[in-house]
Order: C-alpha cells, then sequence, then structure tokens
C-alpha cells in the first residue's frame, strides 16, 4: 500500500509540474486568450485524471483479488477431492442408465453400477454392469445391444440368483 501512495504523489507531482511548465510557456508566449483558455482547461483536466484514475485502478485491484481469493478458498476444498466427484457422477450415470432401460423396455434393473476413469483428463466409463431380475432374463440379450448401441463398451448384464 506504500508503494501505492509513493507512485501515487510522484505522479501527481510529475504532471503538476508539466501542467505548469505548459501554463508558463502559454501565458509568456502567447497572446491568444482562446489558447490560454484551451491549455490551462487540458492541463487541468489531466489533473484531475491523474489525481482519480489510481484510485479507480486500486479499489478495482482490491475487488479482483478479493473475489479471486474467495473463489480459491471455496475451489481448494471442492476441486482437490475427484473420489467425490467421480462418485456423484458415476451416481447420476447409473439413475440415468437405469431410466434409459425403464423407458426402452419397461422393466427396472436391480441394480446398475458404473465405474469411471479418467485419461489424459478426461473422464469415460470403464465398465458398466446392470443386474436384473431373474424373471427379466429373456432381456439380457437385448439391454447389451441397447447398451452397446448407446456408447457402452463390453456391459456385464447379470441376473439375480
Amino acid at each position: 500500500m506504500t508503494a501505492f501512495f509513493n507512485s501515487y504523489i510522484t505522479s501527481i507531482l510529475s504532471v503538476g509540474v508539466c501542467a505548469f511548465i505548459c501554463e508558463w510557456i502559454c501565458i509568456s508566449h502567447s497572446k491568444s486568450e482562446g489558447l490560454k483558455k484551451a491549455l490551462s482547461f487540458i492541463a487541468s483536466l489531466c489533473i484531475f485524471i491523474s489525481v482519480i484514475f489510481p484510485f479507480f485502478s486500486q479499489i478495482k485491484n482490491s475487488l479482483e483479488s478479493f473475489s479471486l481469493s474467495s473463489y480459491n478458498n471455496t475451489q481448494s476444498k471442492d476441486v482437490y477431492d475427484k473420489s467425490e466427484f467421480y462418485s456423484l457422477t458415476a451416481k447420476e450415470a447409473e439413475k440415468n442408465t437405469e431410466l434409459m432401460i425403464y423407458n426402452e423396455f419397461g422393466i427396472n434393473p436391480v441394480s446398475v453400477s458404473i465405474e469411471l476413469c479418467e485419461s489424459d483428463n478426461i473422464l469415460s466409463v470403464s465398465s458398466i454392469t446392470v443386474t436384473l431380475k431373474s424373471e427379466h432374463h429373456d432381456f439380457k440379450q437385448q439391454i447389451y445391444q441397447f447398451l452397446t448401441e448407446n456408447g457402452f463398451d463390453n456391459p456385464i448384464i447379470k441376473t439375480e440368483d
């Protein structure tokens, strides 16, 4: 914060000295009243901008650092726990697969188990196992074909004992 005020004071003094020199040149060498007023206005505007602008940039930087630090603090707890993320994703995929099977065949599987894997920062399904009631044994091949057509490689279809 001290560096901010040091640079702030230096910039104000620099602009003030430049404005003073412009005013002195204008007053001593020019007879035109319009030119004097124009240079006076420009010098005043430069001083005003040099006084106000650093405060706006300091406030903006403070807000950005505050929002980034609060974002990083909330993210550090959630992002690094990949196992919880994988678990939630697998559960959601299992529910959606159960719903797909029900919508296609009109039967509810006993369970759907999906295992996920990560390679090259891409999350994919490594295996899927569908367990059916023994009375739905006739649907095993149809469900296998349905899941294969919908992007699951080598699904395992079992029936309860």
